[in-house]
């Protein structure tokens, strides 16, 4: 997926602090490994056997 406009996640996701900017990007690796493991399951679910 390639964004074409910015939705602001950049800002809204960005914390002076060093340790809460850690955890931000944690959290955001977090959703894209969770996304992509509900993708492949609805795909592997919606497969024809």
């Amino acid at each position: 997926m390639v964004p074409i406009g910015g939705l602001g996640q950049r800002t809204a996701w960005y914390w002076s602090n060093d340790s809460l900017q850690w955890l931000a990007y944690l959290l955001i690796a977090f959703g894209w490994v969770l996304t992509t493991a509900v993708i492949a399951g609805v795909t592997r679910a919606l497969q024809k056997n």
